[in-house]
């Protein structure tokens, strides 16, 4: 027999689609919506840059992985959630047009899987 209680621990459960559409909400979060999609049922979330792909790459992954990062720190506070970085990128040049919306410079990119607690 389901418990009401598991059917609710379910439902309150963040994944990719969820934080997406958290952040999609302009007055709480600017443009971040602007930043991250679901990328096969991971969070892809990107950032541009002009000079110094390497820092800004590491600035993103530093964000999002290490426990002292304001979006890492965030989620596992708030809604203990942690991520695994899943795969990274930097280019200047654009391989799909998602990406060209956001800049005619260069991009960062990292894949995180959500993991709940």
């Amino acid at each position: 027999m389901i418990k009401l209680r598991d059917l609710l621990t379910e439902a309150a459960k963040l994944n990719a689609s969820k934080i997406v559409k958290m952040f999609k909400k302009r007055s709480d979060w600017g443009d971040q919506g602007d930043h991250v999609r679901v990328q096969k049922g991971n969070l892809e979330v990107v950032d541009t840059y002009y000079y110094g792909g390497d820092k800004a790459l590491k600035s993103l992954k530093d964000q999002w992985t290490k426990p002292s990062g304001y979006m890492a720190k965030y989620f596992k506070e708030e809604h203990n959630v942690e991520f695994k970085l899943i795969s990274e990128f930097a280019t200047v040049s654009h391989p799909g047009s998602w990406y060209k919306k956001l800049t005619r410079d260069g991009i960062v990119s990292i894949t995180l899987k959500v993991i709940q607690h």
